[in-house]
């Protein structure tokens, strides 16, 4: 929560944020998990929700208390949503890369191997800033080119380069890092 608490302005904003997340943490955390049914993605999504209150914490504030507790469990059942919407993604273009792999030129087993490195590649992405990863994940696991992603993700095709040359430094930097660990 500390992290939360950095974002905000002045020390009143603190304190109603840390008596909001009191009253309705449990209540994120629940209506993630009936969504996603995984308890470490429900936490994620309740992280996920909390950090889009302190960003929209005046228009959370604006609200009654009963129009606030229904638009913070709104917030959480569409984390959780999109979540899975991604997870989805993942999913699915796995399946295409692994039906793209195979054919009667190519083993089994370099197809096998190609997927494993792509799972890693997505186990890496997932260790960098979450809006770096899915620049990365548009623009060479997708094909996407720069005005596609930004029309996707409401960014200019000069914010999309300048995002997809930080991601790449950023993924470039824990490749590096794994690849120390790893020595």
């Amino acid at each position: 929560m500390l992290v939360f608490l950095l974002l905000l302005d002045t020390q009143q904003e603190r304190s109603e944020f840390e008596t909001l997340y009191d009253n309705y943490h449990m209540m994120v955390y629940r209506a993630a998990y009936s969504v996603l049914k995984d308890e470490y993605l429900a936490q994620d999504a309740a992280q996920i929700t909390f950090l889009k209150i302190v960003r929209k914490f005046d228009r959370v504030r604006s609200q009654n208390v009963l129009d606030e507790k229904g638009y913070i469990y709104r917030m959480a059942i569409n984390a959780a949503k999109d979540m899975l919407d991604k997870e989805q993604q993942f999913v699915n273009a796995e399946d295409d890369l692994f039906e793209g792999l195979i054919d009667d030129d190519v083993l089994i087993e370099d197809a096998i191997i190609r997927v494993e490195n792509y799972r890693e590649t997505i186990a890496l992405l997932d260790e960098i800033n979450p809006s770096y990863g899915e620049i990365i994940y548009l623009k060479y696991f997708r094909d996407l080119d720069n005005g596609e992603i930004g029309d996707l993700l409401d960014l200019t095709v000069n914010a999309v380069g300048v995002k997809l040359h930080r991601a790449t430094h950023a993924l470039k930097e824990v490749v590096r890092k794994e690849a120390a660990v790893n020595e």
